[in-house]
């Protein structure tokens, strides 16, 4: 079994960080365009008077974001080869959004919305793995850049993880399907042109069979988008649809019928290694900010780091790590060489591993969110936590988290909410467990000799280092 990053992802990695370097920082830092990522970040990409939806400006930036990424060639990269990509693996995705994640927060890799310089395009490859050739034709490129948004309408307002006893129902009327039931998390219908729709078709509650999948235009009579419910990160784009007699003719369903929750598994599975690897790497950056905090700050005249309760955690914390990177790198693996029904439940393990919870009641301080507010999505910060940091020593401004420390609601100094907007919907999300892990990527340093050292990194950014107690 060989652990070694191969050499064209590790070449990757080097190239992605010159392209940042020279033309994602810059964009990031002209015109303000910093505030979407500071402590003003939360009021500057929502807009409040529109309900709480992302800020015009903020969607614009994301999209010359991805129209440069485009450009240099790497914003397809786990893309077919027939539209342009370079037919990305599973594991170089794994590694790739790590490593992105683990340059902390930017506009190179947004955890919030999953906009990154490599694109996920998870509905891309629903239609390219599911898809009619009519359908490849119309959503595979389109998607790509743009002029078709595809929300995914799975979970209601009652069912989040027990999808297969979904209430919304689709029964055939001659050539053409009529749909009724009411979605919820239903993300991106404030610009979608399409919705997929899972109904059931066939089949009892609770089987896995008869569930069917639609792609269903948002302008189609009978569809309605009744609210988007605001959450613990905001803007929201996560909307309640409500389908009453809605008409979609055959060639809107995708895949075979019955057979919908095939394809919602495969976007899950997917979908959910990748951000499980962010979550590595944003939980990394987490704690090598701690390490770094550790090793500065002095008190009664020796650094933190030198104090066996600062170590112990960090050592924690550096240890779960490397066990959840571990299982991202397999499973992503196995995702690539076997079919996906195989390896579910390494995918769930990846998404569950909370790295810092042990840690959690020595600290007394919270998790913050830095990804996305629907998911719950944790990060480490509990190395925050472990050495009293507030802000990145390179900028006070930024969390540690890689987040806004005002997303934080148990942070000391947290400000007032804003006032709620009459359009304004509060809700929870059903029994929806974090799509997220939270754990480290790479090791940059190891505690040994009741101090913190910090080896060199490899030139894939990947380093085995080794975490120890004396």
């Amino acid at each position: 079994m060989d652990f070694t990053v191969p050499e064209d992802v590790q070449r990757l990695l080097r190239d992605l960080d010159a392209f940042i370097d020279a033309e994602i920082r810059p964009l990031e830092e002209q015109d303000d365009n910093v505030r979407f990522f500071d402590h003003r970040r939360e009021y500057a990409r929502t807009d409040f008077e529109a309900g709480g939806l992302p800020r015009r400006e903020w969607e614009e930036l994301l999209g010359e974001m991805r129209r440069r990424a485009d450009a240099a060639g790497f914003l397809r990269y786990a893309l077919p080869a027939a539209v342009g990509g370079r037919d990305g693996t599973n594991l170089a995705m794994a590694v790739v959004r790590e490593h992105l994640a683990h340059r902390g927060l930017g506009l190179h890799n947004d955890l919030q919305d999953e906009s990154s310089v490599v694109g996920n395009f998870p509905v891309f490859h629903l239609v390219w793995s599911f898809g009619t050739d009519e359908q490849k034709a119309d959503f595979g490129p389109a998607i790509i850049t743009g002029e078709r948004r595809v929300g995914f309408g799975l979970t209601e307002p009652d069912h989040g993880s027990d999808a297969t006893w979904m209430e919304t129902s689709a029964t055939r009327d001659g050539t053409t399907w009529v749909i009724n039931g009411t979605k919820r998390w239903n993300t991106g219908m404030h610009t979608a042109t399409h919705d997929l729709v899972f109904a059931r078709t066939s089949g009892a509650p609770g089987s896995a069979r008869g569930i069917t999948a639609f792609l269903v235009p948002t302008d189609t009579p009978g569809l309605e988008v009744t609210a988007f419910l605001w959450t613990f990160n905001m803007p929201t784009d996560h909307a309640d649809v409500t389908l009453h007699d809605v008409r979609v003719p055959e060639t809107a369903m995708l895949g075979a019928e019955g057979e919908g929750l095939a394809v919602a598994q495969h976007f899950v599975h997917e979908n959910r290694i990748r951000q499980a690897a962010s979550g590595v790497g944003a939980a990394q950056f987490c704690i090598d900010e701690a390490v770094a905090y550790a090793r500065e700050r002095v008190t009664f005249g020796r650094p933190l780091a030198e104090r066996q309760a600062i170590q112990w955690p960090l050592v924690e914390l550096h240890t779960e790590a490397e066990l959840v990177r571990t299982l991202v790198h397999r499973t992503a693996w196995e995702l690539d060489s076997t079919h996906h029904l195989d390896v579910s439940h390494r995918v769930s393990m990846c998404n569950y591993r909370p790295t810092g919870s042990s840690a959690m009641p020595r600290t007394g301080r919270c998790r913050c969110t830095a990804g996305s507010a629907t998911a719950g999505t944790s990060r480490s910060s509990t190395s925050t936590a472990t050495t009293g940091g507030t802000g990145s020593r390179k900028d006070p401004r930024r969390s540690k988290c890689a987040g806004s420390r005002g997303s934080c609601s148990a942070s000391p100094g947290r400000r007032p909410a804003p006032r709620e907007p009459p359009t304004a919907t509060y809700a929870t999300s059903p029994s929806r467990r974090s799509s997220t892990v939270r754990s480290c990527g790479e090791v940059d340093a190891c505690i040994a000799a009741s101090r913190v050292m910090t080896p060199s990194r490899s030139s894939a950014t990947r380093c085995w280092s080794k975490v120890c107690i004396p």
